[in-house]
């Protein structure tokens, strides 16, 4: 949540957040107090990927080659110790993934291991598995907002991309749900394509969050998983000017931000991601691994990213998505792997020095 005092300013509805958990507002300004005073680094979000199994079958995914069944999970007191790890670091507020994290009978568990009384909790989901008990469920675990993947606004076309028939229709189910709960709230996601902008249907995405008191939140697509080295899938400065008008309306998230003051891309300093098997990368569009949680700190991992991303100087776009020098460097070398992350030490930019130093 970038600028959360702004979100609350701009979108009263969230202002309910600081009623039900009291201590996310101290944990905010504690965290702002903390980076200011003190000049360390700080992590404001983090996002775990509870699983790389998923019942979709999307031709944007990109964590299609992080799923390696050889690899063994975290167990529930690693991911406890992460939780207590990135909350020592400032963090504020936890993303759960995937994959599809709901598959997971455990996600609940492990919600309760990242300080949900004083962090900003949600849930990224194709919405499949959303039902009463299940939304209850993660309310009741400590969840705050359901970020639901959107497609289209077309049914067909929302359930032919997921191949999932009937999910467009489980989703809305949802939204309504959603809806009855007080103190849970859904946010539609959609990826920005150029058919999505160009024919208008990121309008009506919006128009549907709208009419189901929910927020939408725009994802830039980025040529990684199944889309690796598919360049054509990138948006152009028209795009983005499209996009940073529909952004100007207060229930949008352009690239998890809200208002006027400049974007500077978050990953790999103050929000990190974090997989199933323990690996740190900067983003789920990087995958880059700066080292893994059961080899070493977490500390030591976050604060060895920090200083090569903040090496590449700040960044007014989406480094994955936007930066071509930057995915030149970065992204594209690793784009024929089979399975990623890629260690850092074992990526090309290392190898030929190019990197930056670590």
């Amino acid at each position: 949540m970038k600028r959360p005092w702004e979100i609350l300013w701009r979108i009263p509805k969230f202002a309910g957040f600081l009623v039900k958990k009291p201590a996310f507002g101290a944990r905010i300004v504690e965290h702002h107090l903390r980076e200011r005073l003190f000049k360390q680094p700080m992590i404001r979000a983090i996002e775990y990927s509870v699983t790389f199994r998923c019942q979709a079958s999307c031709d944007k995914c990109s964590a299609v080659k992080m799923l390696d069944d050889s690899r063994p999970m975290l167990t529930h007191d690693e991911v406890r110790q992460l939780g207590d790890d990135c909350f020592a670091l400032g963090n504020y507020e936890a993303n759960f993934t995937g994959g599809e994290p709901l598959l997971s009978r455990e996600l609940e568990d492990f919600i309760t291991y990242f300080h949900p009384g004083s962090t900003f909790v949600g849930i990224n989901t194709n919405g499949a598995l959303l039902d009463r008990k299940r939304i209850l469920s993660l309310y009741e675990a400590g969840a705050d907002m359901l970020k639901i993947s959107l497609d289209s606004p077309v049914p067909e076309e929302h359930d032919e991309s997921r191949g999932i028939p009937g999910l467009y229709n489980r989703i809305v189910d949802a939204l309504r749900i959603t809806r009855e709960i007080r103190g849970i709230r859904c946010h539609l996601c959609v990826v920005a394509t150029r058919e999505m902008i160009e024919t208008g249907k990121v309008d009506r995405v919006l128009a549907l969050a709208k009419d189901n008191d929910a927020t939408m939140g725009i994802v830039l697509p980025s040529a990684v998983g199944r889309w690796s080295s598919k360049h054509e899938i990138l948006i152009e400065r028209q795009h983005r000017a499209a996009l940073q008008r529909i952004a100007r309306d207060h229930d949008v998230f352009f690239q998890g931000n809200v208002g006027k003051t400049e974007f500077v891309c978050p990953c790999g300093t103050r929000e990190i991601y974090i997989t199933c098997y323990g690996d740190v990368i900067p983003c789920p569009f990087i995958q880059i691994g700066f080292g893994n949680v059961r080899e070493e700190r977490f500390r030591d991992i976050y604060y060895r990213m920090n200083g090569w991303k903040t090496a590449q100087g700040p960044r007014p776009e989406c480094s994955a998505a936007e930066d071509p020098e930057f995915r030149a460097r970065f992204v594209d070398p690793i784009a024929d792997e089979k399975l990623t992350p890629v260690n850092y030490r074992d990526h090309p930019a290392w190898k030929d020095g190019s990197g930056g130093a670590l």
